[in-house]
Order: structure tokens, then sequence, then C-alpha cells
């Protein structure tokens, strides 16, 4: 319990000043319990009705970084039954960092699979445990002690809902069309189930079993459409499955309880989306696509 308070215990994400300091010393305590620790990492605990798994996946040079992300779970006051990364199989039969052998020695699943960029998080683990309540992550991000408490309870108080830490608004114009994504509210979504609430993966995302259309895992679809803006398709597939989103408790007013790695940021998806407005591309190929406009526009919540 020390362990997982210290880790928690100051308000991540707070002092921009000083972020790049309490990254460091952050990542100091978690590269000890990642080296020493003899601790399982996951737990066999019932948490809700379903198998509760944290699913992410990583790439490239972050591969030597992602222990990080995957300690901060694992460091939890809620440990999750399993934690699935997915890697792309060109990457079988390498070897992998020492870190995340031995966080495989306490329950970490490292899994192989065809390389659908930011997909692999998700897609693979919906198609392998598609009865399973999947919590996403991101390779890049130190999560706070009660990320997965705080999405369980969410979800046990209303398992009708995808909840999410991290919860942009999307503002629509006079005719009922979004914005331009860089002018929506970021960060304000509502607390209560809306159409409007657009949850991104940065903050943790816990999706209910079967929340999301069977065409989630279409892959000639999304890499089509949708290729670098997994959080569009998501949420595309949340609406046509009549699914909404909610934003759950988090101590930053944001959903910003968590420090990111900018080391490898440079690499990042969701910067390359907002600096060039991809976004607004990949928005539109799959809103049109989907009939997302309608629902939009509709006098549905």
């Amino acid at each position: 319990m020390y362990i997982k308070y210290i880790i928690g215990g100051a308000k991540l994400g707070a002092d921009t000043a000083n972020k790049a300091q309490f990254f460091e010393q952050k990542s100091e305590m978690l590269r000890y319990f990642t080296l020493h620790s003899t601790e399982s990492g996951i737990s066999d605990q019932r948490l809700c009705e379903h198998e509760v798994i944290v699913t992410l996946t990583t790439f490239g040079r972050r591969l030597y970084d992602v222990y990080l992300t995957i300690e901060s779970i694992m460091q939890g006051s809620l440990c999750p039954n399993r934690i699935i990364l997915w890697i792309a199989e060109d990457m079988r039969g390498k070897v992998l960092p020492v870190t995340l052998q031995k966080q495989m020695a306490r329950g970490l699943e490292i899994e192989y699979t065809t390389d659908i960029r930011s997909y692999k998080k998700l897609v693979p683990t919906l198609v392998k445990y598609p009865d399973a309540v999947c919590v996403t992550i991101d390779d890049d991000i130190i999560y706070n002690f009660d990320l997965l408490e705080n999405l369980i309870k969410a979800y046990n108080e209303d398992p009708c809902c995808i909840h999410a830490c991290r919860v942009h608004h999307i503002k629509v114009d006079n005719n009922g069309y979004p914005v331009h994504y860089n002018d929506w509210d970021w960060g304000a979504g509502s607390e209560e189930a809306t159409k409007y609430n657009f949850a991104t993966g940065a903050g943790g995302i816990l999706y209910p079993p079967h929340s999301l259309s069977p065409d989630v895992t279409d892959s000639e679809a999304f890499t089509r459409l949708s290729p670098m803006a997994d959080d569009v398709w998501f949420y595309a597939m949340a609406l046509l499955n009549g699914y909404r989103v909610k934003k759950c408790f988090t101590r930053n007013s944001s959903g910003e309880d968590y420090i990111q790695n900018d080391s490898v940021q440079a690499v990042s998806l969701n910067s390359t989306n907002v600096a060039q407005s991809k976004n607004d591309e990949q928005i539109k190929a799959v809103f049109q696509a989907y009939g997302i406009y309608d629902i939009l526009k509709s006098d549905l919540k």
C-alpha cells in the first residue's frame, strides 16, 4: 500500500513547470519496481462481472520505455486480471528488453499481431477476448495509481456506457456538423452520457463487452478511412452500437491524471494529427461512411 500511495500521491500533470523533473522522479521509482519487484502485477480478483484486461501496444524505440506505463498499472490500487502488450509480428523471435522480461514473470502477456498501427492496442484483444472488459492505455504515459479503480467503479455503476478519463466535447455548427477538431472543447466532456462526448486514448478508456459495432475489427475499412486516428474509429463504432461515453472521476478537471513521456512525442500519431489537422480528414471519412453525421444531427442524445 505504501508503494502505491507514493506513486499516486502527487497531482499528476498539475505542475507543468516541473513536468520533466516530475517524470524523472516517477520513472526512477517505477524503474526500481520493475527491476526488483517479485509481486504479481495482475490479480485473479473479480473486479466486475467480466474479466478485466488492460491492453496496449507499442512500436520502435518506444518498446524500451513502455515498461514505465505497464509498471504504473501494476502498482495501482487495483490490478487487472490480464495485461496484454501487442507488438507487430515482425518482432517475433527478437530479444525483448529485460524490463519487459521481468514484467512477463509477474503476469505481463506479450502477443504478436499484424501491424495495424495504433489499432493493435484494442482490435486483437476484442477478437481474442470478446467477452472481456477492455481498458486501453497509451504506451507513453505514466498513469495515476487509481486509474483502473476509477474506471471499474464507474463501469460497475453504469455498465451500459463506455467510460473514459479524458473526454473532449464535440462542438457543432448551426447545421449540426462538427466544427474543426482543434476547435472542440478539449478535456471538457460531460459526466453524463452523450453523443457529444469523445473519448481520447491518452487518459485510459474502458470498453464494456460488445460495446462497439462488429465493424470495429474491419481492418480494411479503418486503415483506409482512419489510419492514424483510432479514437475517431472507436467513437464511431460506439455510436453505431448505441453506446455513449461518460467521463469518469479524475482529480484533474481535464482528465489528465497522468504524466506524458515527452521524449517519445516526436513519433506520436496524436501530435502529428493535431499539428497537421489530419483528424479532420479522418473524421469526415469515417462519419460519412457510417452515417455518424446523421446521428449527431438527430434528436438522439
